[in-house]
């Protein structure tokens, strides 16, 4: 109804000079087109996105995480080849129905949500999407289903919509889970824990959480804001697992006593000084350290990170790629966008690689 009301005023505007002396239309904003805002949430979530992992990881930690062009980029042309065909598909088959006044609402919850919830979906942007399909009706996206459902497509595709499972239930995605609950690495509902609850490993916290005191035995840690292990001063000791060092600090491997790894947090170096492999990265952005730890060699020097094909590794020590690259399948490549040329599936922003060229994600719609 506001597309057709704006439609209206834009084709009655030059009217409003014909009689007496020539007026000036008033200037009328652009109406964007369904598409057109859809592509606008897409870009936003990106940067929301980016926002608040730059706020509950800490800039310098996310940074050293993603690689090609920086977050905002990367997680733009993520949603852009991966979500938007996917809510074009729905709303073109007319199984939903998209609320654009919600974008900003969204967009701001995103950028507000609390660090120990970020994997819970903020209320403002349920409403994006009015799914048509009811308990039972088929679909092939979650957004098509009602209110409180999702698409099950476990036994065939198209799939119905279903209610989500309950704790201790097979699943394939967290979103097929009752909320406040994961899809663990098993494929149960699994409760996740929450800020101040206990846990054993980080794994057993929400995303944005740590496990802090955790990793031992008989001894429960706590669920805690992930940026509070940043706190290490300048040489003392820290822990790649729990305590790291506060920025600008990085937490190093020093050298080993009796079977174990010591590690103390140390300034950044420049240019091609010798250096310490730790996390982040010690050495300039565009370096690496090149310490080889399979000989017990823990010092190195900062080296240029590698190039297009280039060997990589996600793992600690990292080797992480040149700017604009990705780590996929420790090979450095440039990730693609839909209908270029790919051989992996995580080459592409779509993390869908078919024929030799990235696509769009499939679907099962008849």
């Amino acid at each position: 109804m506001r597309h057709h009301a704006l439609t209206l005023l834009l084709l009655g505007t030059p009217l409003l000079g014909a009689c007496g002396e020539q007026a000036t239309p008033p200037a009328v904003p652009p109406i964007e087109t369904p598409d057109e805002e859809l592509e606008r949430l897409a870009v936003g979530l990106g940067d929301a996105f980016c926002e608040v992992q730059a706020r509950c990881f800490t800039p310098v930690w996310l940074a050293s995480r993603i690689g090609g062009e920086g977050c905002g980029a990367e997680l733009e042309r993520s949603f852009v080849d991966s979500q938007l065909p996917q809510w074009r598909e729905a709303l073109a088959a007319g199984q939903v129905t998209f609320e654009a006044a919600q974008i900003e609402p969204c967009l701001a919850a995103f950028r507000a949500a609390p660090c120990g919830d970020l994997d819970l979906q903020p209320a403002a942007c349920d409403a994006l999407f009015d799914g048509h399909q009811a308990l039972g009706a088929s679909c092939v996206h979650d957004i098509e289903c009602q209110d409180g459902l999702f698409c099950d497509t476990a036994g065939a595709c198209p799939g119905v919509c279903a209610s989500p499972r309950d704790e201790g239930e097979a699943c394939e995605a967290t979103s097929g889970c009752r909320r406040g609950l994961t899809c663990s690495a098993e494929q149960r509902c699994e409760v996740i824990g929450r800020l101040g609850d206990p846990c054993r490993t980080v794994q057993e916290c929400s995303d944005g959480l740590h496990c802090q005191g955790g990793y031992q035995e008989d001894v429960d840690g706590e669920c805690v804001p992930f940026a509070d292990r940043f706190s290490g001063a300048l040489d003392e000791p820290c822990s790649l697992r729990d305590a790291l060092c506060a920025e600008p600090l990085s937490c190093v491997l020093t050298g080993f006593e009796v079977g174990q790894e010591l590690y103390a947090c140390r300034a950044p170096v420049d240019g091609e000084e010798a250096c310490l492999v730790g996390e982040p990265n010690l050495c300039p952005a565009t370096r690496y350290c090149s310490a080889d730890l399979r000989s017990d060699n823990v010092e190195g020097f900062c080296i240029p990170r590698p190039g297009s094909g280039g060997a990589c590794d996600t793992h600690f020590p990292a080797v992480p790629c040149a700017d604009g690259l990705s780590c996929v399948r420790s090979i450095c490549l440039a990730r693609r966008r839909l209908d270029e040329g790919c051989q992996f599936d995580a080459e592409c922003y779509s993390f869908h690689c078919e024929g030799g060229r990235c696509v769009e994600p499939g679907s099962c719609r008849p």
